[in-house]
């Protein structure tokens, strides 16, 4: 997100090296993004379906409130989840195979175009069961077209300009966490460690305990003494 600050700001008319100006604003996004609380609750996430259903594009705000339904419950990255199509959905589980990226195009106005793309890591390819809250939600999730979530072109969408909504919206909320807190809930729950890396698609168990997060409420139960 900082970096893409800085790309909508920066002026080479101003003499600046774009490195020095670009690593101000992801230094001071760093900073902000610690200080943040990075777990979602259940209701932290319908406060942000919420704003979504009262301020996003009309054609696709029910394609980015599913997109985040599967990331709650699975865990997905944002790259993973937004790259679906329906035939990814087979037997009761999400069939990970590839990953949605962007690239530059055009001359004089430049724009970013989806592209799909080979998964970052084998580990990332990978089957994840489908909860059964998820999977009611998704039988009654219903748009045209083989992708799971098209814009309201029918194409694609261009991840960092979801994300960007929710920065320009103020609200404190960006879609990696939703990754952070299926990890810290898996870790939390006891589960295997085997079990959490096939799951997140880490490589190892380490990348896993990484991405959990605790806060306040954690910190306290755990000193409890029953």
């Amino acid at each position: 997100i900082g970096l893409i600050k800085a790309v909508e700001r920066f002026d080479y008319k101003k003499g600046y090296k774009f490195s020095t100006f670009a690593s101000y604003y992801i230094k001071s996004q760093i900073i902000k993004e610690s200080k943040r609380e990075v777990l979602v609750t259940r209701e932290k996430l319908d406060s942000i379906e919420k704003a979504i259903e009262e301020k996003y594009n009309p054609k696709e705000r029910k394609q980015v409130i599913m997109a985040l339904e599967v990331m709650w419950y699975c865990g997905l990255r944002p790259c993973e989840c937004f790259a679906l199509n329906k035939s990814d959905i087979v037997d009761g589980y999400i069939d990970i195979n590839k990953e949605l990226g962007s690239s530059l195009v055009g001359k004089g106005e430049i724009s970013r175009q989806p592209i799909i793309r080979k998964c970052k890591t084998e580990a990332s390819v990978r089957k994840v069961p489908i909860p059964t809250k998820l999977n009611t939600l998704l039988k009654s999730y219903k748009v045209s077209g083989e992708k799971l979530f098209p814009n309201k072109d029918g194409n694609y969408f261009v991840i960092n300009q979801v994300g960007c909504w929710f920065n320009h919206q103020k609200l404190e909320f960006n879609m990696y966490q939703l990754r952070h807190t299926v990890a810290t809930r898996l870790v939390t729950n006891g589960v295997d460690q085997r079990t959490i890396i096939e799951i997140l698609g880490h490589e190892n168990f380490d990348m896993s305990i990484y991405y959990a997060r605790s806060n306040k409420d954690l910190k306290k139960n755990a000193l409890e003494i029953e």
